[in-house]
C-alpha cells in the first residue's frame, strides 16, 4: 500500500475515491436522513463495493487481454 501512495498520481486517486466515497454517503444520509456518526459508518461499505468493483473490472481487462492474445 505505501508502494502504491507514493506515486502522486496514484495518491491523487486516492483521494479522489475518498472524497467520492464521503460524497456519497452524505447523499445516502441527507436521503434517508441519517445521524453523522450513521453518514461515517456508510464510508468503509462503500470504498469496499468501489475496490470490488474495481477488481471485477482489473479481471475483465485481463480476460480480454488474454483473448486478444490468442
Amino acid at each position: 500500500m505505501k508502494k502504491f501512495l507514493r506515486n502522486s498520481s496514484n495518491r491523487t486517486i486516492a483521494y479522489i475515491i475518498i472524497l467520492f466515497s464521503v460524497l456519497i454517503s452524505s447523499t445516502v444520509g441527507h436521503i434517508f436522513d441519517l445521524s453523522l456518526y450513521q453518514k461515517w459508518l456508510l464510508i468503509p461499505p462503500i470504498l469496499g463495493l468501489i475496490y470490488v468493483f474495481s477488481k471485477y473490472i482489473d479481471k475483465l481487462k485481463s480476460q480480454k487481454d488474454n483473448s486478444e492474445k490468442e
